[in-house]
């Protein structure tokens, strides 16, 4: 099919169409329809669940894909903020796209409150995608897909910490709702747009 709009397509949505490319062998730019004066791949839409979970990364390229420090990077997967399998051997962990999608994650909500609330931010969001029954391997990087925007912030408990000591600290998620001007400081987190920005990036990893 001819595309009459190919300058309109943006370098981030070019990173996709390579990585998505490499799950379906089958897709080409003969293939990519003009929606609404832009070019759109098909294979964006279309890859298969099955191909994308079998996608494993080098501890190398996690970080890369992430830009996560080695600090952060072993220290995080290390203390289970970030999912990464062992490999059968037990000797090395096995890096997928879910594992990049936290990754980014993490780093937003650490830059967001600190290194040291972090456990809990990602605690409490780990469980709003369960109660949710959100699967980040399942999330379509298609940025024509309908955004799932999360909202995240924190208060200081009432309680007091046994022993004395200084309140804790509780996180809050929940979907963003534009007319709740309730909370001065949170964080929004863009789902949809932190898988294309996975995807682009692993698309941009040397092969």
């Amino acid at each position: 099919m001819k595309c009459a709009h190919w300058l309109h397509f943006s370098q981030n949505e070019f990173k996709l169409l390579a990585v998505l490319q490499k799950t379906e062998p089958k897709a080409s730019l003969a293939d990519l329809p003009p929606y609404g004066g832009l070019c759109y791949c098909s294979a964006m839409s279309k890859a298969k669940q099955t191909d994308v979970r079998k996608l494993v990364l080098s501890y190398r390229e996690f970080r890369e894909a992430t830009g996560l420090s080695k600090k952060e990077a072993d220290s995080w997967v290390k203390n289970g903020l970030i999912r990464a399998e062992l490999a059968s051997n037990g000797r090395r962990r096995l890096y997928r796209p879910d594992s990049v999608i936290e990754g980014l994650i993490a780093k937003q909500l650490a830059d967001f409150s600190s290194r040291t609330l972090l456990p809990t931010m990602m605690a409490a969001f780990r469980q709003y995608l369960e109660d949710n029954k959100i699967d980040l391997m399942k999330l379509e990087p298609n940025p024509r897909a309908h955004k799932i925007l999360i909202q995240l912030y924190t208060r200081k408990s009432k309680e007091i910490m046994p022993g004395g000591g200084l309140r804790g600290v509780i996180a809050y998620v929940g979907r963003f709702d534009p007319k709740d001007t309730g909370k001065s400081v949170y964080l929004i987190i863009d789902l949809i747009g932190v898988a294309i920005e996975a995807w682009s990036n692993i698309g941009s990893l040397p092969v």
